[in-house]
C-alpha cells in the first residue's frame, strides 16, 4: 500500500486537519482505505446516505483495498 495517507496528513497537521480513513478487513488482513464524504441533500429526510470508500488511492492510483 502507498504512503500517501501519511504524506498528506503530515502536510495537513499544521493546519489542524487530516484525511478521513477507515479500516476494512479483507481476504489477507486489515487494510486502510480512504473514506469519501457523502452529505444529505434533503435535511427533512432522516435517512443518511451510505458511506463510500475508495478502492484506489486518489493521489497515486495504487490499489488500497485487498480483494476479498
Amino acid at each position: 500500500m502507498c504512503d500517501c495517507i501519511e504524506k498528506i496528513n503530515s502536510k495537513l497537521a499544521p493546519m489542524n486537519g487530516k484525511l478521513a480513513t477507515s479500516f476494512r478487513i479483507a481476504g489477507s488482513g486489515l487494510t486502510e482505505c480512504f473514506m469519501l464524504e457523502t452529505i444529505r441533500l434533503d435535511k427533512s429526510v432522516r435517512k443518511m446516505p451510505p458511506r463510500v470508500s475508495a478502492s484506489h488511492c486518489p493521489f497515486c492510483g495504487e490499489k488500497t483495498v485487498v480483494p476479498g
